[in-house]
């Protein structure tokens, strides 16, 4: 069987579908990432062969000059720790107009989907004539992907990296949709031009797949999306290379252990920050008595003054290998840091709003069911107050509720069918087609 691995030049996006790829190969089938040029070097470092196609976007340029995605994908930030995250079709599906859902539809489009996939589409759809795939696995935004694969007539499947929100979202646009409505369907009109252009159709299974891909266990996964075909997946945590530095062999210090992260991608491309200094930040959770390790970007910890005692500055650190001896963990919400805590069952404190705005995506929304399981807790405020901070690090690190909740997530985690198994239901895919 010959699979193509479909992304877009997003590094966090792609780097998900790894475990499934080499699972693929493992099993005997012949696999190829097909992206834009940029995403190339992350590609050859996974081991995987990768084919270049289309031209890269410029969707980052944009945003950093404020004139890319104005909105988010539905999700309304709660502004106090009174108030829920609103998510359309989950915890209040009537939140939001019809009006209000065609101007996301039609902001998403124009202003992000087309960024990304114009200058992917004829490529993509080139490489798959030649080579001719026999499924074609894709990240949920590389809409070039589905139309490449309905070309064909083979199957495909989406593989999430985040919460299905782009689905929950479309159900929503669509079911309200009134029949007198001004305006096209804007994903249906676009769609349908990339569709035509490459000689097939439009069709819904083009935005949704014959299978979605969900490597979230069900305490946090949204609920069913009408018409989507969820088949859940273990998450595998993997980020690139790693080595494991030589400090963490060496004797515990005997406190306990906190390991403090913001990510990277937005910090690297728009040098976001958080609402209290990186400096304020550490001697909140240094004030818990706690060893607090720093797997933090150069710059954040160049921002360091005076640490309190008993902070470890380590810099990037594969997380696989410093979560596990970790008591806890704090962190900005991202999927990866996330969900590589709750594979290992580390109880989590989530700062989800010191992200950009614009990079603000399923964060709230991960960190609110987080926090529901018991297995971590949400500062939902955008300005941090250390007190708080301080407080809710030690309710964490003493409260054994957390602990168990935390490991609890992580066994229903690890119960998810692992990539093997996954890839072997891929393969039968491809001779059923359904």
């Amino acid at each position: 069987m010959r699979v193509l691995i479909a992304s877009h030049a997003e590094k966090t996006h792609f780097l998900g579908m790894v475990p499934l790829a080499w699972a693929l190969r493992a099993a005997g089938h012949e696999v190829v990432v097909a992206s834009q040029p940029a995403l190339m070097p992350t590609v050859a470092a996974t081991g995987l062969p990768g084919v270049a196609v289309g031209r890269d976007h410029l969707l980052h340029s944009l945003l950093a000059s404020g004139r890319g995605l104005e909105q988010t994908m539905g999700l309304a930030v709660p502004d106090g720790p009174g108030e829920e995250v609103v998510l359309p079709g989950d915890t209040h599906p009537d939140t939001l107009s019809w009006d209000a859902l065609d101007e996301e539809a039609r902001s998403n489009v124009h202003l992000w989907w087309k960024v990304i996939n114009a200058p992917l589409v004829d490529g993509l759809v080139g490489f798959c004539r030649r080579w001719r795939p026999d499924l074609v696995v894709w990240e949920p935004l590389t809409f070039a992907a589905p139309v490449a694969a309905e070309s064909l007539g083979v199957p495909h499947v989406r593989f999430l990296w985040g919460l299905d929100l782009i689905g929950r979202a479309r159900h929503h646009h669509l079911a309200r949709r009134p029949p007198d409505a001004p305006r096209p369907d804007p994903l249906t009109d676009w769609m349908g031009h990339m569709a035509r252009r490459s000689g097939t159709v439009f069709t819904e299974r083009m935005t949704r797949g014959h299978l979605t891909l969900d490597p979230f266990p069900d305490p946090l996964a949204l609920d069913p999306v009408p018409g989507v075909d969820r088949l859940p997946v273990r998450y595998i945590p993997y980020n690139g290379r790693a080595v494991s530095p030589g400090w963490l062999a060496g004797a515990r210090s005997g406190r306990a252990r906190v390991c403090l992260t913001l990510g990277a991608t937005a910090v690297d491309r728009l040098h976001t920050g958080t609402g209290l200094d990186v400096n304020g930040l550490v001697r909140a959770l240094a004030a818990t008595g706690a060893e607090v390790v720093l797997a933090l970007t150069p710059d954040q910890l160049d921002a360091l003054r005076d640490p309190p005692e008993g902070v470890v500055a380590a810099g990037p650190t594969p997380l696989h290998t410093l979560l596990p001896t970790c008591d806890a963990v704090v962190h900005h919400g991202g999927v990866g840091t996330l969900c590589t805590a709750m594979v290992h069952g580390v109880p989590q404190l989530v700062l989800p709003q010191v992200i950009a705005p614009m990079y603000i995506y399923d964060e709230p929304v991960l960190a609110e069911r987080l926090d529901r399981q018991g297995a971590g807790l949400t500062v939902r405020s955008a300005v941090l107050e250390g007190g708080e901070l301080t407080g809710m690090l030690a309710r964490l690190l003493e409260g054994r509720e957390h602990r168990e909740a935390a490991r609890d997530l992580a066994a229903q985690a690890l119960a998810m069918p692992g990539p093997g198994r996954t890839a072997h239901t891929l393969h039968h895919l491809t001779h059923t087609g359904v």
